[in-house]
């Protein structure tokens, strides 16, 4: 239950070699779905550096119930954990500069590419 809560309200992983908790992602209830690849494109412009666009503020407990593992030969190089209810995102792995991820309707694009459908958020 510890590692649970740590992945789903805290910040495991810390960094990009703590994968160990990939291992337990279907004990503590999560289930792999892979994002088809003619939809790659479309993730790679939401996880993007960019400049400041409206943002909202959220005074919610992030619950990350979704976690996206990118890859690249088979090797890990980043993970995102969303909380598309409060706007809420941890981001490892990368140098870019991600405080501006949300802007321009990301949560509802990649709610779209994930559940096929747009939400309003």
């Amino acid at each position: 239950d510890n590692l649970r809560y740590q992945v789903i309200c805290n910040n495991i992983p810390k960094n990009i070699d703590d994968l160990d908790f990939l291992n337990f992602m279907n004990e503590i209830g999560y289930r792999k779905q892979s994002i088809n690849t003619s939809n790659f494109s479309s993730v790679d412009k939401i996880f993007v550096e960019k400049p400041a666009g409206e943002r909202m503020a959220a005074g919610c407990i992030a619950v990350f119930r979704d976690i996206l593992i990118f890859k690249k030969n088979k090797l890990v190089t980043g993970i995102a954990k969303i909380c598309f209810s409060c706007h809420k995102y941890q981001l490892v792995g990368t140098e870019a500069q991600t405080e501006n991820f949300g802007s321009n309707d990301d949560y509802s694009k990649l709610a779209g590419i994930l559940y096929n459908t747009e939400i309003n958020l």
